[in-house]
């Protein structure tokens, strides 16, 4: 707390980018698929108990009933159509206490996105690919797009959850935009710099 406290009264301003789909916004990761609804369904006095483990527990569970969602997904200068058991459109260097799997030159101040879609395994093989990637942050693989974008559009066959954390409604078409630079936030000074 007093360190959080020394950031507000001596820290520097940094306006970091945000996210919009349709008429929400977030500041972290929107996200859709394979474990997404973990933060809301784990139970209270698990995590009270166990942390960070109540998350994987609970995200086990999930893996026989894996759902995958059909959809094109149209960025920049790229189209996709595929059938993705996750995917997850970020604006952070960690995600869910994972660091690193975002990608890599992650900048919160640029006006773009990291996206990671998985692609459905065909095989137990595959899954089991997917996940020993997912633990190792090798996230660039043939089992997954990974780039990073300015705004785009998913265009689900069937309607899609939405936020990762919480339950973010169910969506036909779902319209992502950055907005660069739109969050003012107060940072600690780097050591070594002048003022």
């Amino acid at each position: 707390m007093k360190a959080a406290a020394e950031t507000v009264v001596g820290g520097r301003p940094f306006a970091c980018d945000i996210g919009a789909f349709n008429d929400d916004t977030f500041v972290y990761i929107a996200a859709f698929g394979l474990f997404t609804d973990v933060p809301y369904e784990t139970k209270q006095e698990y995590k009270n108990v166990l942390g960070h483990m109540a998350y994987i527990l609970e995200g086990m569970k999930r893996l026989p009933s894996i759902k995958s969602y059909q959809m094109k997904v149209t960025a920049e200068n790229l189209e996709i159509e595929g059938d993705f058991i996750f995917g997850m459109i970020t604006n952070s260097m960690s995600v869910g206490g994972f660091k690193r799997i975002t990608g890599k030159y992650v900048e919160l101040d640029d006006g773009e996105f990291e996206v990671t879609l998985i692609k459905r395994p065909t095989n137990a093989i595959e899954l089991n690919q997917i996940l020993t990637d997912l633990v190792n942050r090798n996230i660039d693989t043939d089992q997954m797009y990974c780039f990073k974008t300015l705004p785009f559009i998913l265009n689900p066959k069937k309607r899609l959850p939405g936020l990762d954390g919480e339950f973010g409604g169910r969506h036909r078409v779902v319209d992502m935009e950055n907005r660069k630079q739109a969050l003012e936030i107060r940072v600690p000074w780097p050591e070594n710099v002048l003022i």
